[in-house]
């Protein structure tokens, strides 16, 4: 964010109260209930916007714009592949009753996805959480003229995070493989 947010702040430790803060394009502005939880909320920063609601511990919320390589993630560093790029839209609905085994659900649509020189134009799921048990469903990896579809499952709970996945290929083509692989030349 901006070093320098300004606006209101009505707040009280018995009610709750709002927040509206506001510096260059950022911007931070919250409903908050008498326990300080979020009723509803609008983060900006740049052009990263999220917003949502929270009823009754019911998080439903938006994120656009969301850059990954900001999260500095790496997951094919091993392989001698560089880090996971792209910008993420997501729908996101989570229950939040208990903050010790929160659950989700959503939808989220990744555009310009890279995993070092390997680039997709993009890839669009559905997905679940809970019980530390994150599930991927109706994945769809785009190339220029290659489609596939994925499923799988991390344990992230388990002491060594397990995976388990399943790739289609509904159309492959080649020369996609070559350009996301960035192989300009084949002998």
């Amino acid at each position: 964010f901006e070093p320098v947010l300004t606006g209101p702040i009505d707040l009280s430790l018995a009610e709750g109260g709002q927040i509206d803060l506001r510096g260059g394009g950022d911007r931070i502005s919250a409903t908050l209930d008498q326990d300080l939880l979020p009723s509803d909320f609008n983060l900006q920063l740049g052009d990263i916007v999220a917003e949502g609601q929270l009823v009754d511990r019911q998080l439903v919320a938006d994120v656009q714009n969301f850059p990954i390589e900001s999260l500095g993630l790496a997951p094919g560093e091993a392989l001698g592949l560089g880090p996971l790029a792209g910008t993420v839209d997501a729908t996101i609905t989570g229950d939040l009753t208990d903050f010790a085994t929160p659950t989700a659900q959503g939808t989220v649509e990744i555009t310009d996805l890279a995993l070092g020189d390997i680039a997709a134009e993009s890839f669009i799921a559905d997905f679940t959480y809970g019980e530390g048990l994150l599930e991927l469903v109706q994945g769809d990896l785009r190339f220029a003229n290659s489609q596939y579809l994925l499923s799988g499952q991390v344990n992230l709970a388990a002491a060594e995070p397990t995976y388990n996945a399943q790739l289609d290929i509904v159309s492959g083509n080649f020369e996609d493989l070559l350009n996301a692989l960035n192989w300009q030349t084949f002998a």
